[in-house]
């Protein structure tokens, strides 16, 4: 970004121009910025308590692959493929024959 919120505020300068306006003011704009005391305590608890590490999302890989099997298939190679899944994994079997015909 080009501009901060709060850093970039020309307060001063602002506020020397004298325009009246019936809601904007500059105390406003700054606290438009903060959170309530609540969010900023969930967010700390967040921030202190220990995440499980998280499994990498497969799915973009096995996508990759479906489509390579699909491109070997299309060139007249009877490959195929097998996927097993359980809770802990994806099993995915591709059979590729050394021979045609």
């Amino acid at each position: 970004k080009k501009y901060h919120p709060l850093k970039d505020l020309r307060e001063k300068e602002w506020n020397g121009r004298g325009i009246a306006c019936r809601y904007y003011t500059t105390t406003l704009h700054k606290g438009a910025f903060y959170l309530p005391a609540y969010v900023e305590e969930l967010l700390a608890q967040d921030a202190r308590s220990p995440r499980p590490p998280r499994a990498p999302d497969v799915r973009g890989f096995l996508n990759s692959l479906t489509q390579s099997l699909a491109q070997i298939q299309s060139a007249g190679i009877a490959a195929i493929s097998r996927q097993q899944e359980t809770d802990r994994e994806i099993t995915l079997t591709i059979t590729i024959p050394k021979e045609v015909g």
